[in-house]
């Protein structure tokens, strides 16, 4: 089920991407990011959505900045939505990505996570509720599930926002009399659809990407304060208990985002005192040695 890709395998295709996505990068992680990767072989990662294209900018810009700090031979392994392994066009691309045959399921995972073989865990827990809510808010998480995951392994969770892709998509207004004619849709589409539309009331249609300015991205390493002797039996109350702890992850992952916003206002390039691993400068001399580092940067602002 599982290829092991490794991060490296990846490099070529996100260089190339990224490259066309964005004119300007800048990436920052608190503590950094080669610090975390040298102290945790293990990590979920948990990045914001925005529009629902905005996935590939933000992973690929973590993805190449983790080869750059020591991380090119971890393995990611990505979740996506059930659906994305029914659609023919997409079904490849899903697969390419979570490096698995079909969709993952917590079990899958669970068993995973405790074998030997260490990996990353990639994933953006907004899910399809990114189609109902602005792209540059932070939209209620489908589910708190990777939340156990990283509770019952002890695995810390990596959270990321970002900013600059939100003109990907036009979240449109539907008004009230239009959401009758939503009883229309089958039925397994109507349950989804209609009840995330009406609170709300909003579509957010994907538009043609163009490049992006400047894409930025602010990761900061999170430590759950759920226990795993903690978790009680009762289902109904597990998840209660998981909720409150990814409600917690929402409300900081929203400070994030907020601070590239603030940041984006002032024209601020970097929080005072902030702490760079390696100035931009000495960044684009290691493309001697990696011929396609500059390229996956690509950027004039200093990645941190």
């Amino acid at each position: 089920m599982f290829r092991q890709k490794k991060l490296s395998d990846f490099e070529p295709v996100l260089n190339i991407v990224l490259r066309m996505m964005a004119k300007n990068t800048r990436f920052r992680c608190r503590p950094g990011l080669q610090q975390i990767l040298k102290e945790n072989p293990r990590l979920i990662v948990a990045l914001s959505h925005s529009t629902p294209l905005s996935w590939l900018p933000s992973a690929g810009l973590l993805a190449l900045n983790a080869c750059a700090r020591g991380g090119e031979e971890r393995i990611p392994l990505g979740v996506m939505d059930h659906a994305f392994f029914q659609i023919p066009l997409v079904k490849s691309l899903a697969q390419f990505f979570t490096q698995s045959e079909r969709p993952v399921t917590f079990q899958d995972l669970c068993v995973r996570f405790q074998s030997a073989d260490p990996f990353d865990l990639v994933l953006f827990p907004e899910g399809s509720n990114c189609f109902f809510g602005s792209p540059s808010e932070i939209q209620d998480f489908r589910s708190p599930k990777f939340v156990e995951l990283a509770v019952r392994t002890k695995t810390p969770i990596l959270i990321g926002a970002h900013l600059g892709s939100e003109a990907w998509a036009k979240a449109l207004p539907v008004k009230e009399d239009v959401m009758d004619y939503l009883t229309l849709l089958p039925n397994f589409a109507y349950n989804f659809v209609e009840k995330r539309i009406r609170k709300t009331g909003h579509f957010v249609l994907p538009v043609l990407p163009k490049p992006m300015e400047k894409f930025e991205m602010l990761c900061e390493l999170y430590h759950p304060t759920l226990k795993a002797e903690e978790l009680v039996e009762d289902a109904s109350a597990r998840r209660e208990q998981l909720e409150v702890e990814a409600t917690r992850i929402r409300e900081r992952m929203t400070e994030l985002l907020d601070e590239l916003k603030e940041e984006s206002k002032s024209g601020e390039d970097a929080e005072p005192g902030s702490r760079r691993e390696t100035p931009s400068g000495e960044l684009r001399a290691v493309a001697h040695e990696k011929k396609t580092f500059e390229v996956r940067l690509n950027s004039s602002y200093p990645q941190t």
